[in-house]
């Protein structure tokens, strides 16, 4: 899709994404290497950075460029979920599209919707939630909606846990789930 879109933009994918889908958003820090600043990077337990462990020691290729590699701040993060759930990126119709449980996931009980895991939790409600990550580095968000809480984890290779373990704390703190 990356590549159709540059093809079809004449801009590079970062570019397009910036100028023409999260214009007016006020996403400042979302984005690939036009937002990347080594000081505010996360660090694996070595000090490598996103730059050097993620991306090679150079911009991200097209192993990470169009599949979700971006990298953004937890602020960005809030406001662009808050920013999809209005319908100023995508429609209200789209968001249900979205959010609709579409697929059911191997031996679990949640769902595919179309880029989010739709999930219903007993004693918690409708939760909507997406991870990523590499050997290195991982990130997930989940957005407890009924709850009204939406939590975003982030990690590197720690031998205390990385962004997955973080969010099983979380929601075992907030809702009493199991670890």
């Amino acid at each position: 899709m990356a590549a159709i879109i540059e093809a079809r933009s004449g801009a590079s994918y970062e570019d397009f994404l910036r100028r023409d889908l999260l214009a007016g958003t006020d996403l400042q820090d979302t984005g690939y290497a036009s937002v990347y600043d080594d000081r505010r990077s996360t660090r694996t337990a070595r000090g490598q950075t996103i730059w050097n462990a993620s991306w090679g020691g150079h911009e991200p290729g097209w192993n990470l460029v169009g599949n979700g590699g971006l990298i953004s701040t937890v602020v960005d993060m809030i406001r662009f979920r808050q920013a999809v759930i209005a319908g100023r990126l995508i429609s209200h119709e789209m968001v249900a599209l979205v959010h609709a449980a579409h697929v059911k996931e191997a031996e679990a009980d949640s769902f595919y919707g179309y880029g989010v895991v739709v999930q219903d939790v007993p004693g918690v409600g409708r939760v909507y939630w997406h991870d990523g990550g590499n050997d290195v580095f991982s990130a997930q968000w989940a957005d407890y909606a009924d709850q009204g809480d939406l939590v975003f984890t982030a990690g590197a290779d720690s031998r205390q846990g990385d962004a997955f373990e973080a969010m099983a704390v979380i929601a075992a703190h907030l809702y009493g789930l199991e670890r």
